[in-house]
């Protein structure tokens, strides 16, 4: 897929990698929308309805740790709405923010690539997961790329002859999904007509990768089928080494993540809200077990609906309807927090940061739901309270 907007984060870190590794551990196929996850449902949160803000992978990544996200089928699209419209939108309904929750990560790691163990790590990962799985994963990686003057094609007579190669990254920050390796491409990068991994090249006294003419991994980028190779591309390990100012990737890293395979949220929140200006809002939880407190003693935020979202309504369209959203949240955590044969007061909090009182809001339901007692109760008594 192509990238429409500065999405770069969410298509390599969701629409690729995170896409690939649900699909890996539930062993079904990703060529169906069915099983693949939208850029725009988690950047939507992010980017404070702009098209031209970026996000980070690892902010989405948390959504999706602690939230979850629709598949495209769900979603209505990798992104949805009209160009002026598909930045911005929140989406609305319960049923799909219940399904979004099973759809999860439950862990996140770093893997240190400047040196030849660290390499080895990756190759490992990229090979079988390095446990003996039947096939590898894939790794998210930041660099600075936008143009084409740092690419060039591999040479004739070497291996890969002719497909396109990173040889320096440069210019603006980039996402990408590396997705497998070739020991074997080469680059020439002193120009003396030979490749070699035993020469000091850069003088500074040790042979090391940042020496390196052999060897790449290859990557997909989110620039659509007709970029480079079908939308993949080499670089040269020698980068994996270098510092960002030297042409490397940042912080000498790659990211990877472990989907939660078969999860069920088993309590949660529906919420039926309106407001003209969602960034003024935030949504928490929290509980008290004093059952006659009117506030929690512990409070727990979340990653979205909290003062995101830019100047808009809540589904992010400048129809009046749109002011109403119905959103759904897992807090099955809350029941990690419970003391045994304790009983446990819940609250829901709904913030207002609007000092001039130019917007209003509404609360129409806020109901939690108890999917081990198949219980659903009411937060509110009345059908309407206005926000203050």
């Amino acid at each position: 897929f192509n990238d429409v907007a500065f999405e770069c984060g969410q298509g390599s870190g969701v629409g690729v990698l995170f896409t690939y590794e649900m699909n890996f551990t539930r062993n079904v196929p990703g060529n169906i929308t069915q099983n693949q996850y939208p850029t725009h449902f988690v950047y939507n949160f992010h980017n404070n309805g702009q098209t031209y803000e970026g996000a980070s992978y690892f902010d989405s990544w948390e959504i999706l740790q602690q939230l979850g996200t629709p598949t495209v089928d769900e979603y209505g699209g990798m992104h949805i709405g009209t160009s002026s419209q598909t930045n911005k939108i929140w989406v609305s309904g319960y049923e799909m923010y219940y399904n979004a929750m099973r759809n999860r990560i439950l862990d996140m790691y770093a893997i240190n690539v400047d040196s030849e163990s660290g390499l080895e790590d990756l190759k490992s990962w990229l090979y079988d997961h390095a446990n003996g799985s039947s096939a590898g994963g894939v790794a998210n990686f930041y660099s600075t790329y936008q143009g084409t003057g740092s690419m060039s094609t591999l040479p004739a007579g070497t291996e890969e002859a002719g497909k396109w190669v990173i040889t320096n990254w440069s210019s603006s920050n980039h996402g990408m999904v590396i997705v497998g390796y070739n020991d074997s491409i080469r680059h020439d990068y002193n120009n003396d007509g030979i490749y070699t991994n035993d020469i000091d090249q850069n003088g500074d006294g040790n042979v090391d990768m940042k020496d390196w003419e052999i060897g790449g991994v290859l990557f997909a980028n989110s620039y659509g089928a007709s970029w480079a190779d079908s939308g993949k591309a080499y670089f040269m390990y020698k980068l994996l080494a270098e510092s960002l100012d030297d042409g490397g990737i940042w912080n000498n890293a790659v990211h990877i993540l472990q989907p939660k395979t078969n999860y069920e949220p088993k309590l949660t929140l529906d919420l039926q809200l309106e407001h003209e200006q969602r960034n003024m809002i935030k949504i928490a939880t929290g509980f008290s077990y004093n059952l006659k407190s009117d506030k929690p003693d512990e409070i727990f935020e979340f990653p979205i609906f909290n003062f995101q979202g830019g100047s808009n309504s809540m589904q992010g369209f400048n129809e009046a309807w749109s002011k109403h959203i119905e959103i759904g949240l897992d807090i099955s955590f809350l029941l990690d927090e419970m003391e045994a044969d304790k009983d446990l007061k819940i609250f829901t909090l709904i913030y207002e940061k609007d000092v001039d009182s130019i917007s209003e809001g509404k609360i129409f339901a806020a109901n939690l739901i108890d999917y081990q007692e198949n219980k659903k109760s009411n937060f509110i008594e009345k059908s309407v309270n206005k926000l203050p």
